[in-house]
């Protein structure tokens, strides 16, 4: 963290992308990833499928969980107005576990860990649901708006871990339903994260997110945004940097 200017978060995904640790979203530390002695040698990274999207399951989450007050507070404290927080159709909830395991009775164990919401623990090989503490949903929708990834901000972050994913679904642009709205030479923003680029909305710019300053930048992305006017906005550190780079 400290040598990279980053939070726990940005740390551990910056070694599991050097050592070639596959899932590390859990959290778990395997044991068959601890170097024994002597130098670590980088190993390349083990090339896994990602998940499908399941849209169905993430529009009933979206739909069922609601907007508590604690969300709702952290949100105007954003400075969000309530037509942003519909526009982005923004939830929160107090209990998140109770949501996912309504989802669970709802859906069934397979299909909720194929949608990345039950992941197995590394260590004792157990499912556990995703998130366990009072946080905002963000969905994202794709360009014709296909509800198909959401990502969840912890109101009250424990060891630097804002923010948590879908384990084992690839990472979408957020925002990326704005694109067809917009005429060839328009400016976008690209910024690190959905919750700038939802800021970026609220003062009327259109822009989209991407997750993780260490994410790799699709080129698929890059065909989508080449007919704009493209201004990159990272946040002010290392990582930053090397994401507008």
């Amino acid at each position: 963290m400290h040598a990279r200017t980053c939070e726990a978060g940005e740390a551990i995904e910056w070694l599991a992308h050097e050592f070639g640790i596959a899932n590390i979203d859990s959290g778990e530390t395997s044991k068959a990833h601890q170097p024994q002695s002597g130098l670590v040698r980088s190993r390349p990274k083990q090339a896994s499928e990602p998940r499908a999207a399941d849209p169905e399951l993430y529009a009933w989450l979206v739909d069922e969980a609601g907007l508590s007050s604690a969300a709702r507070a952290y949100l105007e404290g954003r400075c969000l107005s309530p037509a942003t927080v519909q526009h982005f159709r923004l939830r929160g909830t107090d209990d998140p576990r109770t949501l996912l395991n309504q989802a669970l009775e709802e859906f069934g164990e397979q299909r909720l860990a194929k949608a990345g919401f039950y992941p197995r623990s590394r260590r004792t090989g157990k499912r556990y649901v995703l998130w366990w503490e009072a946080c905002i949903l963000i969905p994202f929708y794709s360009r014709d708006r296909v509800l198909n990834y959401i990502q969840a901000r912890f109101l009250r972050p424990k060891e630097g871990r804002k923010y948590v994913g879908l384990e084992g679904v690839a990472k979408p642009l957020f925002n990326a339903n704005v694109l067809p709205s917009l005429k060839a030479n328009d400016e976008i923003l690209v910024l690190e994260g959905a919750m700038d680029a939802i800021a970026a909305y609220e003062i009327g710019l259109p822009a989209v997110g991407v997750l993780g300053a260490r994410s790799r930048f699709k080129r698929k992305w890059a065909e989508q945004l080449a007919q704009f006017r493209v201004t990159v906005i990272p946040d002010r550190d290392r990582a930053g940097l090397e994401f507008k780079d």
